[in-house]
């Protein structure tokens, strides 16, 4: 009754706030559904965001990792070149300092040869005799521990290289030889050869030959040798000796222990 009693106008009033009031809620429920849809928007933007990110540091940390292990890889090439060359230069350098070594120890070290032989009278029949033979040392430093060995022939023909002790009639216990011509005389062991043989020599049949053999260090340490083979013909000078075909060597500084004589007589000293 009271609506019906209602005038027209509070009636519109009355429906258009009702209609007012509707479309509030219509736009309210519109925002709410509009608010959840940005809602949704965001939170998948932001899980879209957060895997970016994720992703990204995940390529970063590759990234770094793989730079690390490019950059351990480039350091340790890089030391073991520099090492590498390093080494090289130390080895290059060791080399020519060796080289320079020898060199100078080549240019300083003794040399020393058998520069005169003679005997002091003829073989005869039933008579001992020696043979004198002088060592001298040409070189720029003393030749120390010297020792000589010889043996005696006669023989129609070169004697063979064999074994034999060094002289038992030294000038010195292990002399040394002074540098720049220093001399050492030594001589040969006794010596009284079958009357068979002094006849076959007289004849012009046998020489006398001697082989000689001197052993020495020079002042670095190092072992050198001569080796000599002479022959003397009979009334020939006594002091006239010419060289051997075969049987005349000095070491080379390159093989020092390897002489032409077996080593064994090397240790066979007076």
């Amino acid at each position: 009754m009271e609506w019906k009693q209602t005038t027209l106008g509070n009636k519109l009033n009355v429906i258009i706030a009702a209609v007012i009031c509707a479309a509030t809620i219509v736009n309210v429920a519109a925002l709410i559904i509009q608010l959840s849809e940005q809602d949704k928007q965001v939170e998948s933007l932001t899980n879209a965001i957060t895997t970016g990110i994720q992703e990204a540091k995940a390529t970063a940390e590759t990234a770094l990792k793989d730079n690390r292990e490019s950059l351990s890889t480039s350091m340790k090439a890089l030391h073991e070149s520099a090492q590498s060359s390093l080494n090289a230069s130390i080895e290059q350098s060791r080399t020519a300092l060796a080289a320079s070594i020898a060199a100078s120890q080549l240019d300083q070290r003794a040399w020393v040869t058998v520069n005169r032989i003679e005997l002091k009278e003829e073989l005869s029949e039933g008579k001992e005799f020696v043979v004198f033979f002088y060592s001298q040392n040409t070189g720029q430093t003393p030749a120390i521990d010297y020792a000589a060995g010889s043996r005696l022939y006669l023989l129609p023909q070169e004697p063979p290289v064999e074994r034999f002790g060094f002289s038992d009639e030294p000038a010195g216990s292990h002399p040394i030889i002074g540098p720049s011509g220093g001399i050492v005389d030594g001589r040969s062991r006794p010596w009284t050869p079958a009357a068979t043989a002094i006849r076959g020599y007289v004849a012009g049949i046998n020489r006398l030959y001697l082989r000689a053999f001197v052993s020495y260090r020079d002042v670095f340490g190092v072992p050198h040798w001569t080796a000599i083979c002479a022959f003397h013909n009979y009334q020939s000078p006594l002091g006239e000796w010419l060289s051997c075909a075969e049987g005349n060597r000095v070491d080379a500084n390159t093989d020092p222990e390897d002489p032409p004589i077996p080593p064994d007589m090397l240790s066979d000293r007076p």
